[in-house]
């Protein structure tokens, strides 16, 4: 003969009901986050997360991304080229991506370009990139100088000093009595000087490595991912305890 099934306490029921409740509009809040964070990250490109950079200083800050030093630069045609780490420079804007330490900028005929180390930049007349070269093979590396005049491009390199063609593919021995005048940096204007700053910064941190750390609680600290863990015990618990006072439903 088989014992009767003991029923809850209506009691015993209230109070689960209740913390059941309660419980399910704190996980209801973090369910929210994670859908809303979970479909922004399956669609990066559409939502134009990849591409679009954090601006916002106290966010930057929280990842620990400082302002880069920046006090000098070239100045051309009443604007600067300036390089921080591989990244160059024109005025605060983002010009190109230069492994070689920069060591002159200057028109040059119908283009003008940004001279590093170990080759050069040339740029049209509207900023756009032409092409990366390579100094000739007449040069011997790291190029420590740069003098431009006119169409005329002067480089001081190990083995001496030399005239770079117009094409940039040869070079000739020259002497001088006296060096010309090399192209040298400058003092970047303040406020400049700090545009360049944030510019770069927020160059290092886009959207969707923020919505990333979000989503795994990495934004909140080192206690974020705890967290979301705890929360997502809460999720087990809150079905288990759903499902159980559902199928106990009609005995109490």
């Amino acid at each position: 003969m088989n014992k009767p099934q003991r029923s809850i306490s209506p009691k015993i029921a209230f109070h689960l009901h209740r913390w059941h409740r309660r419980f399910g509009v704190i996980s209801a809040l973090f369910i929210l986050l994670l859908s809303i964070t979970g479909i922004l990250l399956q669609h990066p490109e559409g939502f134009g997360l990849t591409k679009s950079k954090v601006e916002q200083q106290w966010l930057l800050k929280s990842y620990g991304i400082d302002l880069p030093k920046v006090d000098e630069g070239f100045k051309f045609k009443q604007r600067y080229i300036t390089q921080i780490d591989d990244v160059i420079f024109l005025d605060d804007s983002k010009l190109a991506n230069f492994s070689d330490k920069i060591i002159a900028a200057a028109p040059t005929g119908e283009w003008w370009f940004v001279a590093g180390t170990e080759s050069i930049l040339l740029f049209t007349s509207t900023d756009e990139l032409i092409d990366k070269i390579s100094y000739p093979l007449l040069i011997e590396t790291p190029v420590t100088q740069i003098s431009s005049s006119g169409s005329m491009v002067v480089v001081k390199a190990q083995n001496g000093f030399f005239q770079i063609s117009k094409d940039w593919d040869k070079a000739n021995t020259i002497n001088f009595i006296r060096e010309p005048s090399w192209i040298l940096a400058e003092s970047l204007p303040q406020e400049l000087a700090q545009q360049i700053q944030y510019s770069f910064r927020s160059q290092q941190l886009n959207w969707e490595r923020v919505v990333l750390d979000l989503h795994s609680g990495r934004l909140l600290g080192q206690w974020g991912p705890w967290l979301m863990d705890l929360m997502a015990a809460l999720f087990i618990i809150l079905a288990i305890s759903g499902i159980w006072l559902w199928s106990r439903k009609k005995r109490w």
